[in-house]
């Protein structure tokens, strides 16, 4: 393809928008590029700021304890999760599988134990 016939394409090509308004279809190619570039720069930066948000929630281990055959596991929960389900008032948290007989209990809140800080 020459590419002057090109470049004579894209300057005196005009396209009709309906109300009467023409644009040269290299301003519209240059205006589009320049809307995308802009878009992309937004969403970077919308990007980078989400990144820079930290939840701090302070996480506790509990050990749990199978109400049918009696096993006890470890599970980590936050500290406003566990407050949330009425801890310490009620012991006992939203149903779970239990490990070993497979039964879904609601298991009872043996121990709570903060983690170590260093």
């Amino acid at each position: 393809m020459n590419l002057s016939a090109f470049n004579e394409f894209l300057w005196t090509n005009r396209l009709n928008t309906g109300f009467g308004i023409q644009f040269e279809l290299i301003y519209l190619i240059i205006a589009g590029a320049v809307t995308i570039l802009l878009g992309v720069s937004l969403l970077a930066r919308r990007t980078e700021r989400i990144e820079e948000v930290t939840v701090i929630t302070d996480d506790v281990t509990t050990t749990l304890e199978c109400t049918v055959c009696g096993y006890q596991w470890k599970e980590i929960f936050s500290q406003t999760q566990l407050e949330s389900m009425g801890f310490p008032r009620n012991r006992t948290i939203s149903r779970r599988k239990c490990p070993v007989c497979g039964r879904f209990t609601r298991p009872k809140i043996v121990e709570v134990r903060a983690p170590r800080t260093f």
